[in-house]
């Protein structure tokens, strides 16, 4: 009998009054399943990356949010890397979270 394993990952970035950006290196995972919350204390846009290689990243989506907002996500991901990154100044909020089972 071959057990299934299922593995979490995840990394939480909050900042005060600053740019912020969140990294995630989901593994060596053919796909994984992803889903967090961005928000700031401004009107901001978070941008979504992937990378096969931590070098190279291809942008994936935008979100963007209103001043005092959170929204949540949901990714069907294939890269390795994931990188979450707003250019916005202000209390910035990114939190992903993943699995692969």
């Amino acid at each position: 009998m071959t057990l299934m394993t299922r593995q979490a990952i995840a990394t939480r970035v909050e900042t005060t009054g600053a740019v912020a950006e969140a990294n995630l290196d989901v593994g060596l995972y053919p796909s994984t399943k992803l889903e967090g919350v961005v928000g700031s204390s401004v009107a901001a846009t978070f941008e979504v990356f992937g990378s096969i290689d931590g070098e190279v990243y291809r942008k994936t989506l935008e979100l963007a949010v209103g001043a005092g907002e959170e929204k949540a996500f949901f990714l069907d991901n294939a890269y390795r890397y994931v990188k979450i990154s707003t250019a916005d100044v202000g209390d910035n909020l990114i939190e992903i979270a993943g699995g692969q089972g």
